[in-house]
């Protein structure tokens, strides 16, 4: 179980996050909503510990995430950025196997095998050879996501990871989260997407100038009235 509690984060004297506490399970896909500057990529890089500077405790299995040392952090917890964040002096392929080789010490077949078969699923073993300034924003995104993928992490944070995505490649993405999901991955995204949260989402969680305003497990019937129906309408 990834625990948040009371998780406050302000910069420059602004409150960005306000007393966040919630829970997110593993085998379930938690999906952040809000307007733009709701605090919801803020909420994501405190879970990832790309942000380290809020006040309160993200624990995952009682162990809080700060305690982890940065191998460990990132054989636990995989980021998808939305701006994708590939090294522009890399190929595809070397961006999703060189990690596996500095991290995990794998050698350049083992890396090279688990890069290829998961590029491949993603439709990008053609073009794994190529340089991300000439590929489009699309493709940049689902090579960001294979990166990540390649990890096999526990816990997998998405930002607005269907924002640059073909209705096709937004179905491949549904599919492969529902499957991690399955496996008992615990993962949490971003979106204002409200046709891929209805089709993906376990979990919704409502985010409003830094608060968390309403929550509902989508198991459960909406209220008629309650913000999140109000916000996805």
């Amino acid at each position: 179980m990834l625990r948040i509690k009371n998780i406050n984060l302000t910069k420059k004297q602004n409150r960005i996050l306000d007393d966040i506490t919630l829970e997110c399970s593993p085998g379930m896909i938690t999906t952040l909503i809000g307007k733009s500057g709701a605090g919801k990529t803020s909420l994501l890089k405190c879970i990832g510990q790309l942000d380290r500077t809020y006040q309160g405790l993200i624990e995952y299995k009682a162990q809080d995430l700060k305690n982890y040392n940065f191998k460990e952090k990132a054989n636990l917890i995989g980021f998808v950025f939305q701006q994708y964040n590939l090294f522009p002096h890399m190929t595809i392929i070397e961006n999703c196997a060189n990690p596996l080789r500095i991290v995990k010490k794998y050698d350049k077949q083992k890396a090279e095998k688990i890069a290829y078969e998961m590029l491949e699923k993603f439709g990008l073993k053609n073009l794994a050879d190529t340089y991300p300034v000439n590929l489009s924003g699309g493709q940049q995104q689902r090579a960001a996501i294979v990166r990540t993928l390649c990890f096999n992490p526990n816990i997998i944070c998405l930002d607005e990871p269907s924002s640059a995505l073909d209705p096709e490649n937004t179905k491949l993405l549904i599919t492969t989260l529902k499957e991690l999901a399955n496996i008992g991955t615990t993962v949490v995204l971003s979106s204002q997407d409200m046709p891929f949260v209805k089709s993906i989402a376990n979990k919704i969680i409502l985010l409003e100038d830094g608060k968390l305003i309403d929550e509902c497990n989508m198991k459960a019937q909406f209220k008629p009235d309650s913000r999140i129906t109000i916000f996805m309408d």
